[in-house]
């Protein structure tokens, strides 16, 4: 006794085929009653707030948990930067501060200690 299959499947009998018929269509009205209803749309709207709310929860965890772990941002290392250039630029002003005050000792010492000319020497 020889059974053939159906693109590769065992024959199911008719009265099975209609169970399974039957049973996707009431499957199928019932989808359509729910979703058709406001009770569908609401219970998306709460999906919805949820997905959010659990992703702000998220984002503050991470917030919190680098702040604890006492790792620099991104606006920590700009204020950083900033604070940088601010000590650079009077780095930068002391030290010309500091050649010019070099320069007048040197014109005032030359004042003082008048250099020696070769007839001086002789």
């Amino acid at each position: 006794m020889a059974t053939q299959f159906t693109n590769g499947a065992w024959p199911a009998p008719d009265s099975v085929r209609r169970a399974m018929a039957d049973a996707e269509g009431r499957m199928a009205a019932g989808m359509e009653q729910l979703v058709a209803g406001q009770g569908f749309s609401q219970l998306l709207a709460l999906a919805a707030e949820n997905a959010v709310a659990l992703t702000t929860v998220n984002a503050d965890l991470w917030d919190l948990t680098l702040r604890n772990l006492r790792l620099a941002g991104r606006a920590d290392i700009h204020r950083l930067e900033r604070h940088l250039n601010g000590i650079d630029d009077k780095l930068e002003a002391l030290v010309q501060q500091v050649e010019a005050l070099g320069d007048a000792q040197e014109e005032i010492q030359a004042l003082r200690h008048p250099r020696l000319t070769a007839g001086d020497a002789a």
